[in-house]
């Protein structure tokens, strides 16, 4: 009788204890766990890289201007050095300050080429700016090449060269009035010559035919277009010393014509000009 006494209050004691606990279990399985918080780690810096270097145009004359772009990595800085290779440019060194446009795309326009000696010259980009403080260089595919300027000519010596280069007067079959076409370009050829006129020593109208009809006849033919550009000339305004030769038809431009087509290429007057 006496263990039955103590035996209830020591099972009542247990159920109370796996109550606690069961409700103890519940509440930390509804309850979520506190967040772990976590430092995010900063990605590494993007290392300087220059993907390309151009130079534009390559060849260029003392003076005039010259593009430079380097495309790399941006939020950096860039610079061009350039360095003589050869001729009178050896020894000759420039850095050229590059503006970032955006994209990571460097450009400058370098107009004081005029200060550089005529050579060839190294193009060397430079990209600086990363978080280590480490520079990256990289050279153009072409080196830049700068050459003197060709010498200037006078009035007369360009039209002298033009009129060597081309033929404009040309004339109808047994014809030697001028055409339209040939006056628009005479009035222009002669309000050159009288602007050249105190370097013109002479102009050489030569007349010339196509194959077809007797010597005697084509250099009498010829002769009569020259005389036409001539008087053209002369009406014009034009004072310089104007000689007129017939060339008959020895002196084709398509020897053997025949088609229309080529013998009108044969038709013509060629106008030579001799400066002092």
């Amino acid at each position: 009788m006496r263990s039955s006494r103590f035996a209830a209050p020591v099972v009542l004691a247990a159920l109370s204890l796996l109550l606690v606990a069961g409700c103890s279990a519940r509440k930390a399985a509804v309850e979520p766990a506190p967040p772990v918080e976590r430092t995010a780690e900063a990605p590494p810096p993007e290392p300087d890289r220059i993907a390309s270097v151009s130079v534009e145009p390559t060849r260029v004359e003392r003076g005039q201007p010259v593009r430079f772009t380097v495309i790399g990595t941006a939020g950096r800085s860039a610079r061009v050095e350039l360095t003589g290779r050869d001729g009178a440019a050896v020894g000759t060194s420039r850095t050229v300050e590059l503006a970032a446009v955006g994209g990571g795309r460097y450009e400058a326009v370098f107009s004081a080429t005029g200060a550089l000696p005529a050579g060839s010259y190294r193009v060397a980009a430079v990209l600086e700016g990363a978080p280590s403080g480490q520079s990256v260089t990289r050279t153009a595919d072409a080196p830049l090449v700068v050459v003197e300027p060709a010498p200037k000519l006078g009035a007369c010596e360009e039209l002298s060269r033009d009129l060597a280069a081309q033929t404009k007067v040309y004339f109808d079959f047994d014809r030697s009035d001028i055409r339209p076409d040939a006056a628009a370009w005479l009035r222009s050829v002669a309000a050159r010559l009288e602007a050249a006129a105190d370097d013109v020593a002479e102009l050489v109208i030569e007349g010339h035919c196509d194959e077809r009809g007797t010597i005697e006849y084509n250099l009498a033919l010829g002769a009569r277009r020259a005389d036409a550009v001539r008087d053209f000339l002369a009406a014009a305004g034009v004072s310089v010393p104007i000689r007129t030769v017939s060339r008959g038809e020895e002196d084709p431009v398509i020897p053997g014509a025949r088609t229309e087509e080529e013998h009108a290429l044969n038709r013509r007057a060629k106008l030579r000009l001799t400066c002092r």
